[in-house]
């Protein structure tokens, strides 16, 4: 959505003369100028940046994981989901512990699922690990 489409939103409307005057409601200007902004955010990154970090943090994570013995499934290329556990410990209670540790994953029939973001880092999945290294002894 460029600017100019985007004026069209603001201009005074004329009100109709029949019941129907009272259907339209209230646009979302917020949201309308909030998903402006994301998509001029998201285009200054580079979508082919973006996928190029996430691919880059995924297969890192990956990686990290099968270091420590976790077993990984299979993904699609290109996918930022990676779904994985460990046969030492109960993926249930691993879960909670990483939860109370203030990491944001989910658990999906025993297996952990992370899912990196482009706004993650590096550092953000090292401190992960450290982290499920420290509770899986």
């Amino acid at each position: 959505m460029n600017g100019r489409n985007l004026i069209k939103y603001f201009q005074k409307k004329k009100i109709k003369k029949s019941a129907s005057k009272l259907e339209e409601g209230t646009k979302n200007y917020l949201g309308i100028v909030g998903l402006k902004e994301n998509i001029k955010f998201l285009n200054e990154i580079g979508i082919k940046n973006i996928q190029n970090h996430l691919l880059f943090l995924t297969n890192y994570l990956i990686k990290q994981l099968k270091d420590l013995g976790f077993e990984v499934l299979e993904r699609n290329k290109g996918s930022g989901i990676v779904a994985s556990r460990t046969k030492d410990k109960d993926s249930k209670i691993l879960y909670q512990k990483i939860l109370e540790k203030g990491f944001k994953i989910s658990l999906r029939e025993d297996y952990l699922r992370i899912s990196p973001h482009f706004y993650n880092t590096k550092k953000d999945i090292d401190n992960l690990i450290e982290t499920i290294t420290y509770l899986i002894k």
